[in-house]
Parts: C-alpha cells; structure tokens; sequence
C-alpha cells in the first residue's frame, strides 16, 4: 500500500514539473510588461502623428524592421474620415511614410491634414490577446483587436 501512494505522489510530482512551466509561459506571454496604453496623437504643430508609449517588444520589433531595411508600411493607417455633410463618403486611406524616432513612431502625410476634419488611426502596436486576469477569467480573446482612435485637426 506504501508503495502505490509513492508512486501516485512521484508521478504527481511529474506532471506538476512538466506543467507549471508551460502554463508560467502561457501567463507571461499573455500579460503586458507595459502598463501605460499606447498614445496616439499629433504633434504640436498637427503636421504628423505620433505614437508614443510603444511596449518593449514593439520597440524591438521596430528596431529590426528598420536595421533589416524592411518597410515600417502597415503598421499604422491613417482614414480620412467623412464629414458630417458628406454622407455618401466612406473613410480615405491617408498615404504618408512612417519612421522610427528614439521610442516614438511618427506618421508623416504626403498632403498636410486639414483643418476641421477627423482622422482614423488603426494600428496593432500594444495589443494581445489578453492579460493575466482575462486568463483567470477565461476571457482571451481568438484574435487581437487594433487600438483605434479619432483625432480632430
């Protein structure tokens, strides 16, 4: 009778050392390391759009997009959104370049934005699939959701 305790509390032990590190890495790999949300904004002067408070690996990620040459298009898009008495209207895409500047991503425009109108920023810097307590909750999300936010020149 020893014997079959010792083995249930051995192979217990077993699956419990086989077990804890994967799900450390589920928590971790879920969880963010940057508590600040990503800001998108203009700059002082509402030439360019700036994001600021870019995660540690969306940093990283940057960095080798830039030293590879490949090209930082994709990241950010950037909608004219309609005005009120144009209904018929749906959003314009704004084409412009990004760069990588110190910690922030800035979005140049080819044409200047215009006065009075709104514009939609779209982009995946910052997101997952869910944090630590979405995992204790059971609420991770099957795809990652893009941070949007309406800024008004």
């Amino acid at each position: 009778m020893v014997k079959s305790n010792t083995k249930f509390v051995y192979y217990g032990m077993k699956v419990m050392v086989i077990l804890f590190p994967l799900l450390a890495t589920l928590i971790l790999g879920c969880s963010s390391s940057n508590s600040k949300p990503l800001l998108i904004d203009f700059t002082n002067d509402s030439s360019q759009v700036k994001l600021t408070n870019i995660d540690e690996a969306g940093i990283w990620q940057l960095k080798n997009l830039q030293k590879s040459g490949d090209a930082l298009d994709g990241l950010v898009a950037v909608l004219q959104m309609p005005s009120d008495q144009d209904t018929t209207l749906r959003e314009q895409p704004v084409p412009g370049k990004l760069q990588f500047v110190g910690q922030t991503l800035i979005f140049q425009p080819d044409q200047p934005f215009l006065r009075g109108q709104e514009y939609l920023v779209i982009t995946h810097l910052n997101t997952s699939f869910g944090h630590f307590g979405d995992i204790l909750q059971g609420d991770l999300n099957t795809r990652v959701k893009p941070i949007q936010k309406v800024l008004r020149r």
